[in-house]
């Protein structure tokens, strides 16, 4: 028996996302589309030319100004929660789009 496996990125992959819950996914979505509406009325453009100030910038005007869709304020817990989900989420796409101007190529 080996001690470590032989399971490649693509099926580690693929386990995790079968093994996360779909509210996940959903929460994820939701809170992103929150994200890019906030920056579509503060007129912020999220490119690959963004820096690294700018995005720390529209996060904290994100994380400060943050509202239900009645406009009133979310528990702390929750601000805490749609923070990290959309820093993550930005992060993500940050790296990718990154990777993607290294290679000369998009994914």
């Amino acid at each position: 028996m080996k001690r470590f496996g032989t399971s490649s990125g693509t099926e580690i992959d693929k386990e995790i996302e079968d093994l996360t819950p779909q509210n996940t996914f959903k929460t994820h979505k939701y809170v992103w589309k929150q994200f890019t509406e906030f920056c579509e009325r503060r007129n912020y453009k999220l490119c690959a030319q963004t820096s690294e100030e700018q995005l720390a910038s529209i996060l904290k005007d994100w994380a400060f100004n943050m509202k239900r869709a009645d406009g009133t304020e979310y528990k702390e817990g929750t601000v805490k929660t749609i923070w990290n989900i959309s820093l993550v989420t930005l992060d993500i796409i940050v790296t990718n789009t990154t990777r993607a101007n290294e290679n000369n190529r998009f994914y």
